[in-house]
């Protein structure tokens, strides 16, 4: 291209593409090895060129010299090479935290997943019990004594402690599976 740089740089205000693939193949080098030197990967740095080009395209951005071009392109190249290592260190971080935290916690979690299970399971069976039953064991589960349940249901002790036998009886037959579960675990 035969043009001074204020005929390149009328042209690159105005969206010209031809004048735009001149600057592209002018500092696309320069600018990948300079964003080499600080992302330490060229493959990156050639993508972080191209979107920085793309970028100061589609906001068409005015230029009072090539100067000013020059540095604003250098600047745009250095804060999106700032930002991939940042999101980089980030999805390290995160990814190291997840990594940790599955060891860490994959214990933890199974344990909690047995417990929810088998409270699940204990629910089910306390909705199969006769009614009587099933509201003993209801105020048992939220650890009120037999002498409260007797009052709340208005019944005697002895009937609360007998439907309470009955239910644990009820839940120990029906669970054994379970049961059994946990001791190998």
């Amino acid at each position: 291209m035969n043009l001074n740089e204020d005929q390149i740089l009328e042209r690159i205000n105005k969206n010209d593409v031809s004048s735009w693939k001149f600057i592209y193949s002018e500092y696309y080098g320069a600018m990948c090895s300079y964003s080499t030197k600080l992302v330490r990967d060229r493959d990156v740095s050639m993508d972080i060129v191209q979107e920085t080009f793309i970028k100061i395209w589609k906001n068409k951005t005015k230029f009072d010299s090539l100067k000013n071009f020059t540095w604003y392109l250098y600047k745009a190249v250095y804060n999106n090479s700032m930002y991939y290592l940042r999101n980089e260190k980030q999805r390290k971080e995160a990814y190291d935290t997840v990594k940790m935290d599955e060891v860490k916690f994959s214990d933890e979690c199974f344990a909690l997943t047995v417990r929810e299970e088998m409270i699940r399971n204990l629910r089910v069976y306390i909705d199969k019990m006769p009614k009587e039953r099933r509201k003993v064991m209801l105020l048992v589960i939220e650890g009120k004594t037999s002498a409260e349940i007797a009052d709340i249901l208005d019944v005697s002790i002895n009937t609360v402690k007998t439907q309470r036998s009955r239910s644990l009886k009820f839940l120990r037959e029906n669970m054994t599976n379970l049961l059994a579960l946990l001791s190998l675990i």
